[in-house]
């Protein structure tokens, strides 16, 4: 989930705050000026792996931003890349997401500017 100054500023659609990287425009541009906290409610179903780590069932996403729907239950078309098409082999994924680990990890990610997060709570649903 893309987080970023999306508030009077022009970005790529399916890059601006609260996209879902390269995969989904959200519904509505719910942010904030610059210098107010933004609250994001992000509920996330996680994809299944068969034994031979391809993926059986999609992840998905519902995402609030702000108290506002923004995704409605969409599909994870797998990693989101940079450049080239998803991945949804569970190798692709990386090692912080591997069904065999127990525990997850939740990955935030910042291009250099001054960015701030409180009060981030994970819960198994």
């Amino acid at each position: 989930v893309q987080v970023l100054d999306s508030y009077n500023n022009r970005t790529y659609s399916n890059g601006q705050a609260s996209a879902i990287y390269k995969q989904y425009v959200p519904l509505v541009n719910a942010t904030r000026p610059p210098g107010v906290w933004q609250s994001y409610d992000i509920i996330f179903n996680e994809p299944t792996y068969d034994s031979a780590g391809n993926q059986i069932e999609a992840g998905s996403l519902t995402v609030f931003l702000n108290g506002i729907l923004v995704h409605n239950n969409v599909e994870i078309l797998g990693t989101t890349n940079y450049t080239g098409l998803p991945q949804n082999k569970e190798s692709d994924v990386g090692d912080c997401c591997s069904s065999k680990n127990k525990r997850r990890s939740l990955m935030l990610q910042d291009h250099g500017d001054l960015v701030s997060f409180r009060n981030i709570w994970i819960r198994k649903l």
